[in-house]
């Protein structure tokens, strides 16, 4: 059952990159997007964080984890507007290589064969999703903003996989996208975007389907999944949501399928494939 919470999450989130580039072209801005996807559903989910169903120490974790995911997927959103939407979505799908580098840093996680093999074949997808003449054009800051994502999103699966103290999964997705908030807020107030509000039918649609069916649900299942499939099987099953994203990406927006994007794509999946082992071989560095 926590695999398919899993998968469920993984459809969800992967109709994000569909969705945002949707209200990119009504003309939102990355924040807006960014405190629509994440602060509808804390308000919704407010009466679970105020239950003091938790230790403070763990909520402020939390909320820890929450504002680096929020500050991540702001950069993921404004990308969209320097990189194709393919390249970008590749580079978002390395997460695996960081979930695994961060359980091995700081989680105890050892660096087995399987693992080893899976950061080479993720290496290679990531050097073909860069092959892309649009890169060159990115200043330093714009670099650093395409691997944020990623990273902070493994930091979230390894958190939630291995929590310091437990908590009810309705109550850490509350504290998870609170910290989203907290931390978008000051860049709404400081960039002033023109446009707050959807300003017809049709757009209060795509807003609701972003904040919820790529937001709340999907956080709900992978924080109730997550907590019972660990680290492992969670990136594993995770890693299928660039399957959705490039489907729900061609079916919408007519994102062209390269050769390059799914044989990427192809490679990231067989990399999260063969690090789910049983053996206990593992390297020492």
């Amino acid at each position: 059952m926590p695999q398919l919470y899993i998968l469920g999450s993984a459809i969800g989130f992967g109709l994000t990159p569909s969705l945002i580039q949707i209200l990119l072209q009504q003309n939102y801005s990355a924040e807006v997007l960014a405190f629509f996807r994440f602060g509808l559903p804390a308000l919704l989910c407010l009466p679970w964080l105020l239950s003091n169903q938790y230790k403070v120490a763990e909520l402020l974790r939390t909320l820890l984890v929450g504002a680096l995911s929020g500050i991540g997927m702001l950069c993921y959103y404004a990308l969209f507007y320097y990189v194709p939407a393919s390249t970008l979505i590749l580079c978002y799908y390395s997460y695996p290589l960081f979930s695994m580098l961060i359980a091995y840093l700081a989680f105890g996680s050892s660096l087995t064969r399987n693992r080893l093999i899976c950061s080479f074949l993720i290496l290679v997808a990531m050097y073909i999703s860069l092959n892309a003449e649009p890169f060159s054009s990115l200043d330093y800051w714009q670099w650093v903003a395409v691997w944020l994502p990623p990273i902070s999103f493994a930091i979230l699966i390894n958190y939630f996989s291995n929590p310091v103290e437990p908590m009810k999964p309705k109550v850490r997705m509350a504290a998870s996208l609170t910290g989203n908030v907290i931390v978008l807020l000051p860049f709404i107030v400081w960039l002033q975007p023109i446009k707050m509000l959807p300003t017809s039918g049709h757009e209060w649609l795509w807003v609701i389907l972003l904040a919820g069916l790529s937001a709340a649900v999907p956080q709900y299942l992978f924080a109730k999944g997550s907590q019972s499939a660990g680290q492992e099987q969670t990136t594993l099953i995770g890693s299928s949501e660039i399957v959705f994203a490039m489907v729900f990406s061609h079916y919408f927006l007519n994102t062209p399928l390269t050769k390059n994007s799914i044989l990427a794509a192809l490679i990231i999946i067989a990399a999260s494939l063969i690090r789910l082992e049983k053996g206990k071989a593992s390297v020492s560095l």
